[in-house]
């Protein structure tokens, strides 16, 4: 090596690497018939000695395999590969670990004059070690990234400070209906729309902007549907910039439900408290009024603005009729005993202008969760009216409205009630109509609300003794049944299914899906029972789900062709052109298959129009005509209401589509119409022709195929209009 550099460049190159932290080593190859067979040690420096534990001893001169002689004994062929390189001229990059030192080193070995050989060593535990703590980093954010229930997104922030999207944890792919392959490097604007896109981002912008975490909510309308989020960003940081954001969702859509409904109840509470006929006063644990409603203040003569932050007994004077002596406060029995306190009979209120009038008075603890007192209500009316308003109050604070069963409130008090263990078997049952969005949706919230009193109706048939049913929400029921043990809850729920299976499609039959579980020790707790029965239901739902929807949909085909002229023969005619024409076309079997339940279900929409514009002997007017037209929109919705069906959805959307762009529900034209669409298109408008209806007479084949052709380029695909024509006429 030194006959190769100067004296100078080699003494500065030398202390250069002696003072290197990495080892090198420069080596002549010992051969033996053209095989390399040991090294020497021609020149190395100090951090080489280090690493192969010589120290100061002179090793210059002596070969490898008597320095370290257990590399002979080493699974990698040192020498060989070693004089593989010499030989050749080559090198080599490799890292080895050795559990002697319990080290890791990065060797590169190269060849710069032939039968010498150079080593570089580098000590890579370090780094080594600093790569397996990243890996286990990363594992443990790839963990909590893909592990918690929230719905996380990665943005990247370029340099022009605009957020695209990095990636997506699978639950956010599984609830979103999105997927990361979709959405990455795309831009809110580009995955959302404008609108909704430029919303998200101004959120993105504005957490770039503070370099703080962000909370807000947000209302977004994935693939999978329309829910609203907790949405909640937080900024990474390089150099002082945010380079990235990690974002979180959590669906909030039934909180606000929950939120809202609460809002409702205490609105129509304050309402019914200001305007029933009851007086109503409200006070805290001192006795001092809170509220007080209008007809409080003309029987007391005090107005609420005097009457508030007062004691009770400053404004409500009551008397013994007959003894004319003061009674005891109403307020201070319900603060002392927790119950609910009545006045006796004969008790008169002395009114802010001495004016007596003869009231019956009831005081009532208000409680908060826990069950804890933190006020009291008191109701008082005069006694003429007060069979009347108990019976209305009792009524409205326990009934549902639309069927006249109990309500949740209701149940939920009589459920603690009858938690008792002389009741055990104690039964729970929640019951969830079948297809009441969807019937609402077709038929209007009228004929829903007439489902549910069918449903009530069934309820109350079936039950009897001391069983108490209640509406417990939109659509669910819930009934509790004392004394009741499993094998009879469930043939109750048999009998109701039963009776259900009986009813007439009118337009609909009853449908419902039940969950039950039962107490029958006193250990088991009420809330757990109600959740256990409501998780069976659920199940019994999903399991239960496709055929509940085919039975659906096959009694909204019954009841169509039950109260219109579209009848089974007409759309088995359609059917059967449709699969001539297809074949004709050359569509492939799934076309046909679509094609085919396009055929019996293109007017299903029609059960959704009413009876006298279906039946209507004459040309419809132009309202009933606009009625009529929105046939097509409503059978889209019957179809996506069940996942067997969502395929042809669009194709009965669009089956009344002309091909010049005038027909409707959107104007669609040409190519753009769905190619299934446009041949029932044809189909349905020569069936309508060749047979007769009210207010028209049928015209023959002959002449219903001229007036295809006569509209083939305007009204029809001039394509699907010359197959159709091969099929059904051909002239002589």
């Amino acid at each position: 090596m030194k006959k190769h550099l100067k004296s100078k460049e080699y003494q500065k190159y030398k202390r250069m690497i002696d003072n290197m932290s990495d080892g090198f080593a420069y080596l002549k190859i010992v051969m033996n018939r053209e095989k390399a067979v040991d090294f020497i040690f021609i020149e190395m420096n100090p951090s080489f000695r280090q690493m192969i534990g010589v120290g100061e001893e002179n090793i210059v001169g002596k070969r490898v395999t008597e320095i370290m002689p257990l590399i002979q004994d080493d699974s990698f062929d040192w020498i060989g590969a070693y004089g593989q390189i010499t030989m050749t001229g080559s090198s080599i990059r490799f890292e080895k670990y050795f559990g002697t030192f319990d080290k890791w080193f990065l060797f590169h070995a190269f060849c710069c004059e032939k039968g010498y050989l150079t080593i570089a060593v580098h000590d890579s535990s370090e780094e080594k070690k600093a790569l397996e703590e990243q890996k286990k980093i990363r594992a443990g954010y790839e963990m909590i990234f893909n592990g918690t229930q929230d719905l996380m997104f990665l943005m990247d922030i370029d340099e022009k400070g605009l957020a695209r999207y990095h990636r997506l944890n699978r639950i956010h792919e599984t609830l979103s209906g999105l997927t990361t392959a979709e959405i990455v490097g795309k831009s809110p604007q580009q995955v959302f729309g404008p609108e909704l896109g430029n919303q998200i981002d101004a959120h993105f912008h504005e957490c770039i902007q503070t370099k703080s975490s962000l909370v807000y909510q947000e209302t977004l309308k994935f693939p999978s549907g329309s829910r609203i989020w907790s949405t909640m960003l937080s900024p990474v940081f390089k150099d002082g910039k945010v380079v990235q954001i990690i974002g979180s969702r959590r669906d909030i859509t039934e909180q606000k439900q929950v939120e809202a409904d609460l809002f409702q109840e205490k609105e129509q509470l304050k309402v019914t408290l200001h305007s029933i006929g009851d007086a109503v006063i409200t006070t805290d644990t001192l006795g001092r009024i809170t509220l007080i409603n209008g007809v409080a203040e003309k029987l007391t003569g005090w107005s609420a603005e005097e009457a508030i932050g007062r004691p009770l007994e400053a404004i409500f004077c009551i008397i013994n009729e007959e003894t004319q002596q003061l009674c005891d406060s109403p307020i201070r029995k319900v603060l002392d005993t927790g119950l609910v306190v009545e006045l006796a009979n004969h008790t008169v209120l002395i009114a802010k202008d001495g004016t007596k009038r003869f009231i019956a008075d009831s005081g009532a603890p208000i409680r908060d969760k826990e069950g804890k007192v933190f006020g009291v209500v008191l109701v008082f009316r005069d006694v003429t009216d007060k069979k009347l308003q108990e019976d209305e109050i009792r009524y409205l604070s326990f009934h549902d409205k639309l069927t006249g069963l109990y309500n949740r409130a209701f149940f939920e008090r009589e459920m603690e009630r009858l938690d008792q263990a002389e009741l055990l078997p104690l039964s729970l049952v929640i019951g969830d109509v079948n297809g009441l969005k969807l019937t609402n949706d077709i038929f209007g919230h009228e004929v829903g609300d007439k489902l549910l009193k069918t449903i009530a109706g069934i309820l109350v048939k079936e039950c009897y003794g001391e069983e108490i049913i209640a509406r417990w929400g939109g659509d669910e029921f819930v009934i509790v049944l004392p004394r009741t043990s499993k094998d009879q809850v469930q043939t109750l729920c048999r009998q109701i299914q039963d009776h259900c299976g009986i009813m007439p499609e009118d337009p609909i039959r009853p449908n419902i899906t039940f969950g039950a579980a039962t107490k029958e020790v006193g250990a088991n707790d009420m809330n757990q029972i109600l959740k256990e029965a409501e998780d069976i239901m659920y199940r019994r739902k999903l399991l239960e789900g496709k055929s509940v929807r085919s039975s659906l949909i096959t009694s909204l085909e019954k009841t169509l062709y039950a109260r219109s002229y579209e009848t089974e023969e007409h759309a088995q005619r359609i059917l059967n052109i449709a699969l001539k024409v297809g074949n004709e076309m050359g569509l492939s079997s799934s076309e046909l298959d679509e094609l085919g339940l396009l055929a019996i279900l293109h007017d299903i929409g029609k059960i959704g129009i009413p009876d006298y514009i279906l039946t209507k002997p004459i040309q419809l007017s132009p309202d009933e005509w606009r009625e009529m037209k929105k046939h097509p929109e409503i059978g889209y919705r019957i179809a996506q209401s069940s996942p067997e069906l969502s395929h042809v959805a669009d194709l009965i959307l669009f089956h009344h589509e002309r091909w010049d762009g005038k027909g409707y529900p959107i104007g669609l034209k040409g190519n753009d119409i769905p190619k299934l669409a446009r041949i029932v298109a044809v189909i349905d408008a020569y069936d309508v022709m060749t047979h007769s209806r009210p207010y028209k007479d049928a015209i023959s084949a002959q002449e219903a195929v001229e007036e295809i052709r006569k509209c083939a380029g305007s009204q029809f695909d001039p394509v699907v209009a010359e197959f159709f024509t091969r099929v059904i006429y051909t002239p002589k």
